[in-house]
């Protein structure tokens, strides 16, 4: 079954999740949402038929299996091998590679949040077809497949992949399938917080100079919003 209302408003509050989280930089995403929306307006902006489908309704056979063939490249499902052997990595990678406790405790709460998003869509997927429960579907893209040697190669992908989900879920705020489009913000937000971690990762060791020269950068690609955010600009 799929998140009902009732479901989403039992989620914990981002105040509530930087009290349990034993740092003040978590969630990332809350001082970057309480300066404005920092993601474009997907919306569409010409008429168009509208259409509303919700869980248990009878789905059009095209529709049906384009939502489904999403949902198996989406790959935060719960029943999916290949995203839990991705979280082992990173935990992985954080045992060995962080540089201090704060950042094993930052990238234990990404693992956590990206779980939650696991039981969120594996509900979603339920709704539409219980045979897809335990259906492992290996990452594709090449960015889940190049190597992480170090802290900083961890940080860029991060700073990189987790914003392009964030798109992904801006997009869905309008989605015709209500339980997605119920998930949408809870989604979108995480997943800014999480490019918003690799920043973080990735600048906090350089120094003040590197620091500047990458503020500098942002500011010329169009940055404009506040300092988490130094890169806006590289980030169109």
């Amino acid at each position: 079954m799929a998140f009902n209302d009732g479901d989403l408003e039992n989620l914990p509050e981002a105040g509530e999740s930087a009290r349990m989280s034993g740092t003040e930089l978590w969630p990332f995403w809350t001082r970057v949402y309480a300066q404005g929306d920092p993601l474009p307006d997907l919306r569409c902006t010409v008429e168009r038929p509208q259409y509303a489908f919700d869980e248990g309704e009878e789905l059009p056979q095209e529709y049906r299996l384009l939502l489904m063939k999403m949902l198996r490249h989406e790959g935060e499902r719960a029943g999916n091998k290949s995203f839990l052997g991705l979280m082992g990595t990173c935990l992985e990678l954080a045992e060995a590679q962080a540089p201090t406790a704060e950042a094993r405790v930052l990238k234990s709460e990404y693992v956590a949040e990206e779980l939650k998003h696991a039981i969120m869509f594996h509900r979603l997927a339920l709704g539409l077809d219980e045979s897809f429960a335990l259906q492992d579907v290996p990452y594709a893209h090449y960015a889940f497949h190049l190597p992480k040697e170090t802290w900083a190669d961890d940080a860029f992908f991060h700073f990189f992949i987790d914003l392009n989900g964030a798109f992904h879920a801006r997009d869905w705020r309008d989605s015709s399938y209500i339980p997605l489009r119920k998930i949408s913000r809870t989604v979108e937000r995480d997943e800014f917080g999480h490019s918003e971690m690799g920043y973080y990762f990735y600048v906090r060791p350089l120094g003040f100079a590197q620091h500047a020269e990458i503020h500098q950068l942002g500011t010329e690609g169009g940055g404009k919003r506040g300092d988490s955010t130094k890169v806006q600009g590289l980030r169109r």
